[in-house]
Formats: C-alpha cells, sequence, structure tokens
C-alpha cells in the first residue's frame, strides 16, 4: 500500500499553472530525486505531496500512520536554547516517557501503596523508550549534528547566533532525527560541505522510509536517487534511475516525441495539401472528410532540446603575467584558532584550482587574502604583472538591494550604452521589465546570476568563485561549467558541488584542520587520496577505542541511564560488593579518557564518509556514557558511606 498518492494533482495561483495533472505513488524504501528549473515549482509539488498545500484539483492521499518529517528551504526556529537543544526537541514522544518515568520514579521512592501497578506501568514505559531508542537520543543526536558539520563545542553554540546557512544545517539534523515515515527535503545540499554530503547520502541509504529531495546537485542525485522526478511547464514527468540515467531517458524521450511531432507535421502538410487541391470538383467529398480528420487529430507537442538558461562568455581583457598568484608561507588565525598555517603555493596563467574543505575551515578567508580584503598573520601574498582579478562572492554583500538590476550592472560599466546592458543581462535571462527589479527584490537565483553578470563586465584574467553554483539550477551551472572549460584565464573555484569540480578543476587545495594541501586532479583522483588517508585514521582511532577493553567491556548492565532508572535499584540486589572510593575515581578517570579519545576520533569530518564507522563510535560513546554515569553514582552512594 502506497505511504502517499497523488491522483490528477493540479495546483495553480491565479492564472498560472505550477502543477498540472501529476500522478505520484511513494512506498516504503523510495529514494526520489525531483529536478527542475528554478521557479518550475519543486517547492509547490513537494509541499503538496506532503499534504502542506491543497491541490486546486485531484487528490492527495496520505496513508492512516504515516509520519513526514518536512525541511524548508528557509527553516524558522524560535532562538531559544543551544545546537544540541534544538537537533534533541526532535525526540518529542521520547522527553514524554522520560518525564513520565520521573514522575513514577519519585513516586516509588516513597513506597505507595500502588506500587505494584506503578512497576508495572514503569515497566511498559521503559519498554516503550528502550524500543524508540531513549537510551541513545544524545548520541543519535551528537552523530546527526557531527554528520551535518556541528562538531565539539559547536553543538552548544546558542541557536540565536547561527548564521543562515547553519541554521539550514540545524534543520536538516533536527529533520533526520525525527525518523518520520517520509522524508521530504527541499535543497538540502546547498549548506553542507563535500564530507556533510556524503554522510546525508549514506544516512539516507540506511534510512527506512522514503525519501523525496529536491536539489541541483547531480552527483548528489546519482548516489541517492532511484526514480527522478522532473517538473518543467507544470508537467511532472517520472523517470526510472538515478541522475544520469534520468538524462539519458529524457534526452531519448524528447528525441522521440520531436521525431513524432516532425511526421505529423509532415501528414498534416500533406493533407493540407491534397484539401486545398480537391476542395472543389469530383474529389471534395474526400477532402471534406480529410479536413474532419484533421480537425479531430491530437496535436503532438515539439519539446525544446535543451531548457532555457543562461549564456556565459568570459573574455579577458588582458593576457596579464605568466605567474598568476604566489602564496609565500602564508597563515591566517584568529585568536588561538588557526585556520591554515604556512601555506605556499604558486599559480599559473591557465590554472583551474577547485579549494574544498568543511564548512568554517577557512576557504572563504583565503579568497579575502588573495584580493586583500584581509591581511595574513604570517607570510606574503603576491599577485603577478597585469593580473585584473573578479570575485564573485558567497554572501553577495558586493550587490546594492536598493538599486535596479540596470543600474546595478551600469555602476560596473558606466560606459557601456543601454542596449549592450540590456543585451548582456537578457544573457542572464532578465529580459524586459526584469532589469528594473530592485535588487533587494530578486530571488536568490536571481541574485546569483546578477553577480555572475558583473563578473563577466569586469573582463578579469584571474577569477575568485566563492560557492558560484549556489541557487543556480542544473542547466545554468552546466553553463557555468562549459564558460570556465573555455576561459582563457585563472580560476580558483571554492565550491562543493563535485559534479562542478570534476569537470573544472585540474587541481584540488584541501583546507583542513588548520592545514592546506594540495592536490593533483580531477576531483575523483582527489577523493580516492583523501579517502585512503580518512580510512586508514579511522582503523587507528578504531583500534585505539578497541584497546581499552575496561572501556566498554566488564559490566553489562549499563542499559539504562540515571534518569530512566533510580540509583537505588542500580545498587541493588545483584550488584557486586561495593567498591572504594580510590578505585572507582581511577575507573571514572580510565572512562573519561575514553570519552574524550571518541570525540576526538569523530570531530574527524572524514569518519562520516563511513556510516558503519559512525555507528561503531556512536555505539561505543553511548556504552561509555551510560558506564561513566553509573560509576558517577555508585562513587556518590560509597562517598555517603564512607566514614567521615
Amino acid at each position: 500500500m502506497p505511504l502517499i498518492s497523488l491522483h490528477n494533482v493540479t495546483k495553480a495561483f491565479g492564472t498560472q499553472v505550477l502543477v498540472e495533472e501529476a500522478n505520484i505513488t511513494l512506498h516504503e524504501g523510495d529514494r526520489v530525486g525531483v529536478v527542475g528549473p528554478n521557479g518550475a515549482g519543486k517547492t509547490t509539488l513537494l509541499r503538496l505531496i506532503g499534504g502542506l498545500d491543497e491541490p486546486t484539483r485531484g487528490e492527495v492521499h496520505i496513508a492512516r500512520g504515516t509520519t513526514i518529517g518536512f525541511l524548508d528551504q528557509e527553516p524558522k526556529f524560535s532562538g531559544h536554547g543551544s545546537v544540541l537543544d534544538t537537533a534533541l526537541s526532535a525526540f518529542a514522544r521520547v522527553h514524554e516517557l522520560e518525564a513520565q518515568l520521573a514522575a513514577i520514579h519519585e513516586r516509588l521512592a516513597h513506597n505507595p501503596p500502588d506500587a505494584a501497578r506503578l512497576l508495572r506501568q514503569q515497566g511498559e514505559l521503559e519498554h516503550a523508550f528502550e524500543r524508540l531508542g531513549g537510551y541513545t537520543c544524545r548520541q543519535r543526536a551528537e552523530a546527526v549534528l557531527a554528520g551535518v558539520g556541528f562538531r565539539g563545542d559547536a553543538i552548544h553554540a546558542p541557536v540565536r547566533q547561527l548564521s543562515g546557512g547553519e541554521r539550514s544545517r540545524l534543520a536538516i539534523a533536527h529533520v533526520l532525527l525525527q525518523e518520520p515515515g517520509v522524508l521530504l527535503l527541499d535543497e538540502p545540499t546547498n549548506h553542507l560541505d563535500v564530507a556533510g554530503l556524503e554522510w546525508l547520502e549514506g544516512f539516507l541509504a540506511d534510512f527506512r522510509g522514503a525519501a523525496v529531495v529536491v536539489s541541483h546537485d547531480r552527483r548528489f542525485l546519482d548516489n541517492f536517487a532511484r526514480r527522478i522526478l522532473d517538473l518543467d511547464g507544470a508537467r511532472v514527468e517520472a523517470y526510472k534511475g538515478n541522475y544520469s540515467a534520468y538524462v539519458r531517458q529524457k534526452a531519448e524521450r524528447v528525441a522521440r516525441q520531436n521525431k513524432l511531432h516532425a511526421q505529423q507535421q509532415a501528414h498534416i502538410a500533406h493533407e493540407e495539401w491534397f484539401i486545398a487541391k480537391y476542395a472543389a470538383g469530383q474529389r471534395a467529398k474526400g477532402a471534406k472528410g480529410r479536413r474532419k480528420l484533421l480537425e479531430r487529430l491530437e496535436p503532438v507537442e515539439k519539446r525544446p532540446e535543451r531548457q532555457k538558461t543562461i549564456h556565459v562568455r568570459i573574455e579577458p581583457a588582458t593576457r596579464g603575467g605568466n605567474e598568476v598568484l604566489n602564496l609565500e608561507g602564508v597563515g591566517k588565525r584568529y585568536g588561538d584558532r588557526v585556520l591554515f598555517d604556512a601555506l605556499t603555493l604558486q599559480v599559473m596563467r591557465g590554472d583551474r584550482i577547485g579549494v574544498v574543505g568543511p564548512n568554517g575551515a577557512g576557504k572563504t578567508t583565503l579568497l579575502r587574502l588573495i584580493v586583500g580584503e584581509e591581511k595574513p598573520t604570517t607570510g606574503a601574498v603576491r599577485l603577478g604583472h597585469g593580473i585584473r582579478f573578479a570575485y564573485y562572492r558567497q554572501d553577495r554583500n558586493d550587490l546594492t538591494p536598493d538599486l535596479t538590476v540596470l543600474d546595478q550592472v551600469w555602476m560596473q560599466a558606466p560606459q557601456a550604452r543601454a542596449g549592450e546592458m540590456r543585451s548582456l543581462l537578457g544573457m542572464f535571462l532578465f529580459t524586459e521589465d526584469d532589469v528594473f527589479k530592485r535588487v533587494g527584490d530578486l530571488s536568490g537565483g536571481e541574485q546569483a546570476r546578477l553577480a555572475l553578470a558583473k563578473v563577466i563586465l569586469s573582463a578579469p584574467n584571474l577569477l575568485l568563485l566563492d560557492e558560484p553554483t549556489n541557487h543556480l539550477d542544473i542547466p545554468s551551472r552546466e553553463c557555468l561549467e562549459n564558460a570556465l572549460l573555455a576561459y582563457q584565464g585563472t580560476t580558483i573555484l571554492v565550491s562543493h558541488d563535485r559534479y562542478v569540480l570534476e569537470r573544472v578543476a585540474d587541481r584540488i587545495l584541501e583546507v583542513k584542520d588548520g592545514h592546506a594541501k594540495l592536490y593533483p586532479g580531477p576531483y575523483s583522483r582527489y577523493a580516492e587520496l583523501a579517502h585512503r588517508a580518512a580510512a586508514a585514521a579511522a582503523q587507528a582511532a578504531e583500534r585505539q577505542a578497541q584497546g581499552r577493553p575496561s572501556v566498554v567491556s566488564g559490566r553489562t548492565n549499563v542499559a539504562k541511564t540515571p534518569s530512566a532508572v533510580p540509583s537505588h535499584q542500580r545498587a541493588g540486589k545483584g550488584r557486586r560488593s561495593p567498591r572504594s572510593l580510590h578505585i572507582l575515581e581511577k575507573l571514572i578517570l580510565e572512562r573519561e579518557e575514553a570519552v574524550a579519545n571518541l570525540q576526538h576520533a569523530m570531530s574527524d569530518p572524514e569518519i562520516y564518509k563511513s556510516p558503519q564507522t559512525v555507528r561503531t563510535l556512536t555505539d561505543q560513546l553511548g556504552a561509555v556514557r551510560q558506564e561513566l554515569a553509573a560509576l558517577y553514582d555508585e562513587w556518590e552512594l560509597a562517598a555517603e558511606s564512607a566514614p567521615q
């Protein structure tokens, strides 16, 4: 039985139809990617699937008991509490059970007359608590938060201080921790770094329910999807397989339809010729019959070979010197925080360098050092002779919200004529009255296109691009890739889009853990080398954790936390003879060291590319923490009974 089904669903806003006659079914285990141009209605389709919007026509049926987790593109949090608090709020039912258990424990402590009934109720609640994974909520929350980029002290940061990208990553963690029957994720890949993307792919591969994801990340869609829904011109078409399979199938489908269209047009032309020739005379009756047949003919629509997209060509105004950029022993730190140290890099004309690394590692700072917006703590940054750079900013702070689109580009080239400006803007899909829109009223995708137009106008011989594909749809990304491949200048590209990096970058600069290391390209070669190193580090960390048998072995009755089981029960019948304070303190120190070792191992972003390793380390961390909590309780009892 389907979890969700849509039957002939249409959604219109006034006269604008975004979704027309859509028929979709979702079953447990489905992995569905949703693609289409910006503005096509992908978010609307996702909201229809989740029952969040009512269709104009048609029916949406959600099976009884089906739970839905919806990730919005712009999540809203109350701003109270920490990152970890917000993640833990996903376990609402677990918290209810925990409160009920605490109330029962309090009553049992006073030997009530209905103790037998309370103990039965306690057993039922503890069974439900355990079935929902209540004893591992914190460990699961920390593992998922680490997967999306919150590691170490970052989980204790106040939500109100988070950036927009950090809030988006927290929203991803929150919805994943809910473990609904159906996950509906709207653009989850925009704010994740490469390690986060690969972790999310692993998480979704293990997810038991159905997942529908809107994304423009082609590598993610290749790795995640087993079905693609293509939304274009209000038509929803389904294709089996991943993104690459969809591209092949759609090209074949469009070619077949256009061949049928051409055949039909030839048939119509022949019939029109016959009708015109024999409209009068002996064969007039036959001509009249053919006219009626033509009128009843169902037309075959001609479909465009490619979607409407931007057109980019970047022409350097000057060639510039052969040596474009030199970084000599460059280091950057903020207080005690080291972003990178002793970076030496020589960039030559024609180089295309991709920059990768975790969020917050210093990739944007590196670009700001190159353009002179920040000064290095150590070392020197030197641009070559005749180098003229253009800097595409991820935050697009160089755009002026109160200007019109036309005025914004005119500021870049005040000598240009209006016709030239409008022609350029037309290449970036700003046509007719679009050029008079306020920049502040543009969507994220429109602002990204406008920022790219400014880059083109500056005619640079060195391009510095900070996440240029964010907010661009797939056709626009492909156009940008082709433009960068044809570009005769030098490119330094910060991106988490592995597809773009694979096509464009001939070298990869990894910025991570206070170091910057240069790898040969393409991206797939870098990934293989980096994954080998990460696997070796993960195995070493696992051996280190498993090499301490006292950490996770010994006692077996550690499946309950202190909040769920009263201390007098844990210290009661069946317990070994009391241990001395000295022994307990030694055991506590060992386990605290084990917790620190495991947390250090889990702080490496590369760990999260292996879901099995994450599960192993998470389970070990949970077991050690539970044992540590029990040891603290035992120490308190021993301290109370110790002679004064």
